[in-house]
């Protein structure tokens, strides 16, 4: 069925996306700890390049989703709820903080690139808005990913509300981490083992990150059971079961309260009797 195969290209492109925030994310981390500042400049460039190529693939979820609405518009607006704090507002965040600041970095002038890079030029390129954004992207990606591979029901305000809390909270701790990290920055050169093994999860992570997408595809190309799809997505849009699927989303309190208001109380068995003698 063609709504399953455009599904399984959905999840295949936020695994893609995924992999290139990973990347994203430590390569933008590690630009204070690059020696010379033409090693800065070309980590500014390729962080600056894998962000262009984050904002093609979430274009490419966007026309997944105008492609969607064909089929079934509620099950757009549940992809949407999603998609807008997990990737749309990271990605926005960067481009207007994170962008301009690898801007700088990548047009610093220095007579003699390759020498080493001095405290202030390593504490600029360590600044949080340039950082944490980035980082921030890399964290919804993750649960994007999670949340496409695995999703949640119809009815999930309270999850959507704890996952964007979630986000929230990484993003402060991101803050304060990368604050910390600015003011030690000249103690710190980049070589400690804490690096080292920081790198190699990384990289094993993009390598199975990547295995795991190649996977994805050809299960997916050969069987189309792989993502759970909603029969809705077999006819096109009825905007009466729309209409009646947002109304569900009235807290059940409040309708228990109604429906509780409107019951009658039972007739004594005494008069059901004398009724019925008459």
């Amino acid at each position: 069925m063609m709504s399953e195969s455009i599904l399984g290209i959905n999840a295949i492109l936020a695994i893609v996306y995924l992999l290139v925030a990973l990347l994203a994310g430590y390569g933008t981390g590690s630009i204070a700890f690059r020696h010379t500042i033409a090693d800065m400049q070309r980590s500014a460039k390729l962080s600056l390049g894998l962000l262009a190529l984050l904002a093609l693939l979430a274009s490419g979820q966007i026309a997944l989703f105008l492609f969607f609405s064909t089929y079934s518009w509620w099950f757009v607006w549940d992809k949407a709820l999603l998609f807008v704090p997990m990737v749309a507002m990271p990605l926005t965040a960067c481009a207007i903080y994170s962008r301009p600041k690898l801007m700088e970095i990548i047009r610093l002038k220095a007579d003699e690139p390759e020498l080493p890079a001095n405290r202030t030029k390593r504490r600029s390129a360590a600044q949080a808005r340039l950082v944490v954004p980035i980082q921030t992207l890399t964290v919804g990606a993750i649960i994007h990913a999670s949340m496409i591979l695995y999703p949640l029901p119809v009815q999930f305000q309270n999850e959507l509300m704890i996952l964007i809390a979630a986000l929230a909270g990484a993003a402060a701790l991101l803050i304060w981490r990368q604050n910390a990290r600015r003011r030690r920055i000249h103690r710190d050169d980049g070589t400690s083992a804490i690096h080292w093994m920081k790198r190699v999860g990384v990289y094993t992570s993009v390598c199975l990150l990547f295995s795991f997408a190649v996977i994805f595809s050809v299960s997916t190309a050969r069987s189309k059971a792989i993502v759970p799809v909603p029969e809705s997505l077999s006819r096109h849009t009825n905007w009466t079961e729309f209409s009646n699927i947002l109304s569900s989303y009235r807290p059940k309190d409040r309708i228990n309260k109604a429906n509780s208001g409107t019951n009658l109380s039972p007739k004594p068995a005494g008069t059901i009797s004398r009724m019925s003698s008459q």
